[in-house]
């Protein structure tokens, strides 16, 4: 996890050539991609604002990773806070790609914390605001190696069924 963080903050993108094991810096991929993702089923609607980094790239694969923080409603009106870290595999030639994300995903009842947070009888602990998921996604993403426009649709959690709209650099 530290070899992850180390790459992530020194601004490379390593590319392994396939005839050899010398790493190469690959110029044309966009490092960072920030895009908003929304998304319902008839039970829950949620939206999510995600940053991702890349950390691995090859000809036609990249892997990155995903924060994020959202808002996720059910229909019965409990709004909860979300936030997710996910390892994505993109794979794909030209502007077309394949989505593969999973990792963990955190749901936080700030409404019921705050109501009961200065009650000692009926305060409980922080683990009882806070439950933990595993998050998922599988989907398409239509992204120019080199461009800026990023197209996102697929399906997940916390997101579900869902699009999302955002920009590379």
């Amino acid at each position: 996890m530290t070899i992850i963080v180390i790459n992530s903050l020194s601004g490379q993108t390593i590319a392994i050539n396939e005839d050899s094991q010398t790493p190469i810096v690959n110029e044309n991929t966009t490092k960072n991609n920030i895009y908003l993702s929304a998304g319902s089923t008839l039970i829950f609607s949620a939206f999510t604002l995600n940053y991702e980094r890349n950390i691995f790239n090859r000809p036609n694969s990249e892997w990155n990773i995903r924060g994020g923080w959202g808002l996720n409603a059910a229909l019965w009106g409990i709004v909860c806070h979300h936030y997710l870290l996910d390892i994505c595999y993109i794979s794909g030639k030209s502007n077309h790609h394949f989505e593969a994300c999973f990792g963990v995903s955190m749901l936080f009842d700030r409404e019921y914390f705050v109501y009961y947070k200065n009650d000692p009888d009926l305060y409980e602990p922080f683990s009882y605001f806070a439950d933990w998921y595993p998050s998922a996604y599988l989907g398409y993403r239509y992204k120019k190696p080199d461009g800026k426009f990023l197209f996102r649709a697929g399906l997940g959690w916390p997101e579900q069924f869902g699009v999302g709209i955002g920009f590379s650099f």
